[in-house]
């Protein structure tokens, strides 16, 4: 009878030490790490706020801004896109520009900015001309 006893006790002795062994080995096998996390990227710009100048002035000063994440600001382009034929863009490749020559009318102005990821952002601003007393919009879209 001895024997059989020691034989329960050496068994039940044994499903515990594999069942805390499994325990163990299961908590320690984690996932493997993912692959490294980039850093964020994006490319913010603005044109700056629509304007409106009464005539006889016939210039203006556009400003725009730029925010490169995980980057740099490589180019900056302004470009009229609407308007009359009137208007010289003095430094179209930098981020502030002045507009001279203008003439009564409505004018909008793009900005293009790309940056050194290879990003490229785009925005607008509107700049009004008009006669002052007059009607503000007199020949605003005569182009």
């Amino acid at each position: 009878m001895k024997s059989l006893y020691t034989i329960i006790t050496c068994s039940i002795f044994v499903l515990v030490s594999i069942s805390s062994a499994c325990k163990k080995n299961k908590d320690s096998q984690l996932p493997p790490p993912g692959p490294p996390q980039l850093p964020q990227q994006s490319l913010t710009i603005n044109a700056g706020q629509d304007r409106s100048i009464g005539s006889p002035k016939d210039s203006v000063i556009l400003v725009g801004t730029a925010i490169s994440i995980g980057g740099s600001v490589v180019s900056y382009q302004w470009m009229k896109i609407h308007g009359p034929t009137q208007g010289v863009i003095m430094s179209p490749n930098a981020a502030s520009t002045a507009v001279t020559g203008l003439v009564v009318g409505n004018y909008e102005f793009e900005f293009t900015v790309t940056d050194s990821n290879g990003k490229i952002a785009v925005d607008r601003v509107q700049v009004l001309v008009y006669i002052p007393g007059g009607d503000p919009c007199n020949g605003c879209w005569d182009y």
